[in-house]
């Protein structure tokens, strides 16, 4: 079986934070899509009935928000935002 698929990152944030500063932070867009591809063999035996499942692995990063100042200082919020980049396929195989 193979799986190859577009899956979107997501992100999670504890107070409201424009996007373009996770992605600056985190070092990649959270805000697009990304291809994940792999593929699995699996022999079912003779009068069984084989399932395969395949979903989309994720990559977390959790970074602390800060609040910039001008001449490049700034504090932290005590907040966090968490992104889940999409890195990878993880498969499920059972019999039935």
């Amino acid at each position: 079986m193979s799986f190859d698929k577009a899956v979107a990152a997501t992100t999670k944030r504890e107070t409201s934070i424009d996007l373009n500063w996770v992605s600056a932070g985190v070092g990649w867009d959270v805000t697009k899509s990304y291809t994940v591809k792999n593929e699995t063999r699996y022999e079912v035996p003779a009068g069984k009935f084989g399932v395969i499942q395949a979903y989309p692995f994720y990559r977390m990063q959790v970074g602390d928000v800060w609040q910039g100042f001008s001449g490049g200082s700034g504090r932290p919020t005590g907040y966090q935002a968490y992104a889940y980049k999409p890195v990878g396929v993880c498969f499920n195989q059972y019999l039935q």
